[in-house]
């Protein structure tokens, strides 16, 4: 959201493109690997020694055969393809999160072989082509392939990447990647799921603009829900702190026990919703009690289904949410200090390049 109000644009990591940190591309700042959930540094290093040595990836299986195995694991490769790291190598994430590991498997077969001297049709065309092989010893090889049924079959593996896996599979819808980037990066990169409610959302309140409005006062805001921590009360009811997110800022919101119990089904991470509750401020911090939870509609006139004409929700719909439900809380600030703690530490790096 800084970066986007400072018109700077922020480009994700990038498998040819990223070092370990955040780095400046002209206007632009480009995400780097070490940012990626799952991504340690020798992986880094790897990649980045590697590109040095032979150059950018050609295709992911490309990137598979050149990869040392050792400090790779299923963890690290999943983030790396959520996050759109691969992206510019022309494959699509659900292609590759359904197919890595039959690549990989394959990728490393065929490197083992070549390190054993076993051969493929089209691995001995490339050899030949950068003088690894003798021209006078090329039919003996040739024949001898042939006879292999186990190289024969494997013909057409290499090259450029691992021909037998051809991605003719749909991409996954744009909310699911952008929730991966949310999962892996800790924020939306290639877009915002927020941006096609952009006109349902300019009737609410911007979160950002909420520090600027009275202390109690009724706010209605909207936004997606990033996270959700839940504690009990004294009396052992369930209560949660969510976090939510527009395009502009983020808020903490407080759901007592009465309000949850009532809006629940709403309360889910990365689901988009509007919420109407008293305004909490003290110092420099602002929460939202809530009173009233929606799904946020694209449509159903000013404010969404769930309100009138006066931009408020529906009076039937209506709980009553007191001060006095605080005093019940075990461990609130300490939960409160956690979430904004973690929420600090996730964006610092970010921030600093900024």
């Amino acid at each position: 959201n800084e970066a986007r109000r400072m018109g700077i644009e922020v480009l994700p990591p990038d498998i040819n493109e990223s070092y370990s940190d955040f780095t400046v591309v002209g206007n632009s700042i480009r995400f780097g690997l070490s940012a990626i959930k799952n991504v340690g540094v020798n992986v880094i290093e790897e990649i980045e020694k590697e590109r040095k040595k032979g150059g950018k990836f050609k295709s992911f299986s490309n990137f598979c055969e050149r990869i040392d195995n050792n400090v790779l694991n299923k963890k690290t490769i999943e983030s790396l393809i959520k996050s759109g790291t691969f992206d510019s190598l022309g494959q699509s994430r659900k292609y590759l999160m359904e197919n890595f590991e039959k690549i990989v498997e394959a990728a490393q077969k065929l490197k083992m072989d070549r390190e054993r001297g076993q051969f493929s049709l089209f691995d001995m065309g490339a050899i030949l082509e950068t003088g690894g092989i003798k021209k006078d010893s090329i039919e003996e090889i040739r024949d001898k392939t042939k006879k292999d049924k186990t190289n024969q079959g494997r013909a057409g593996q290499v090259g450029n990447g691992l021909a037998m896996f051809k991605d003719d599979s749909e991409e996954y819808p744009q909310r699911k990647l952008l929730n991966f980037e949310k999962e892996m990066l800790g924020l939306y990169v290639s877009g915002h799921p927020l941006l096609e409610y952009k006109e349902v959302l300019s009737e609410l309140c911007m979160i950002e603009n909420l520090y600027e409005r009275e202390d109690r006062s009724t706010q209605i805001v909207g936004g997606v829900i990033t996270r959700i921590k839940s504690i009990f009360t004294k009396d052992g009811k369930l209560m949660y702190f969510v976090n939510l997110e527009d395009v502009t800022d983020s808020v903490e919101v407080i759901v007592f026990p009465t309000v949850l119990e009532k809006y629940k089904e709403f309360l889910i991470e990365n689901k988009i919703v509007k919420v109407k509750g008293k305004l909490d401020k003290k110092e420099d911090q602002i929460k939202i009690i809530a009173s009233e939870i929606e799904e946020l509609s694209r449509a159903g006139g000013k404010y969404g289904n769930g309100f009138n004409g006066s931009g408020y929700f529906n009076s039937n719909t209506h709980t009553e949410v007191t001060y006095k439900e605080d005093v019940n809380i075990v461990g609130e600030n300490q939960a409160r200090a956690k979430t904004k703690n973690e929420t600090k530490s996730e964006s610092k790096s970010f921030r600093k390049i900024i």
